[in-house]
């Protein structure tokens, strides 16, 4: 173990404890001063939570029930992925294919809206690293 000074890209200064073998401390000192600190990383996501509940509000859609910790991250799961699957669902419709099944493009914005009407900040947590056509197949189930 070995006593270190950080200095982050943020400019704040951290005093840490580093584990292991030299060349991996030195590898984690240099990803450390590639970051901002853990304050500002907090203070980063707050903003972008508090964002993305503002623009849910904007965009009309329900609020989120759960504790305020997974309500304020849900928020941000929840833009990030009713955006990737509305830019999906759009590609699809610019697909000429897509004009010669309308019944397909028809459950597609079916399932965009099942996914707009979720209120449970738990389910966003639990599919945050889900892919947007899982997301969508998910959202009527």
């Amino acid at each position: 173990m070995a006593k270190y000074t950080v200095i982050h890209n943020c400019e704040h200064e951290e005093h840490l404890d580093l584990f292991g073998p030299l060349k991996d401390r030195a590898y984690r000192l240099t990803q450390l001063r590639q970051r901002p600190c853990h304050d500002c990383q907090r203070t980063s996501h707050e903003g972008d939570n508090d964002e993305a509940r503002v623009l849910s509000h904007l965009d009309g859609l329900p609020v989120l029930s759960g504790t305020p910790g997974q309500t304020a991250w849900a928020e941000s799961i929840r833009r990030r992925l009713i955006t990737q699957a509305d830019a999906m669902i759009a590609a699809h419709a610019a697909d000429p294919r897509a004009q010669e099944e309308p019944s397909i493009m028809a459950m597609w914005n079916a399932r965009l809206e099942a996914l707009r009407r979720q209120t449970s900040a738990s389910w966003w947590i639990d599919t945050r690293g889900m892919s947007p056509q899982t997301v969508l197949t998910m959202a009527v189930s």
